[in-house]
């Protein structure tokens, strides 16, 4: 099925496009910069779900938040400190 194998083509350079961006990332600025880079990746595509797909934001939800905003920063500001 050629549909089949223009998605396939299409997924394959997506991942290696993502996969020499983050090497990238890591070479320039670190691994601590670069795990800082894809967990907010991960928070900004749960912060759209939330707008694209509506639901209630509980208590529970703010709260883990900031506890990964906070590990966050003090992953990238404590590392910083200690060089």
């Amino acid at each position: 099925n050629p549909m089949l194998l223009l998605y396939l083509l299409c997924v394959g350079v997506g991942l290696s496009t993502a996969v020499l961006a983050y090497t990238k990332l890591i070479q320039c600025t670190g691994s601590v910069v670069a795990v800082a880079v894809s967990t907010l990746r991960k928070v900004a595509t749960v912060l759209l779900s939330y707008i694209i797909f509506p639901k209630p934001v509980l208590q529970i939800h703010v709260f883990s938040g900031l506890l990964v905003l906070v590990g966050v920063l003090i992953a990238t500001f404590g590392r910083k400190k200690n060089k």
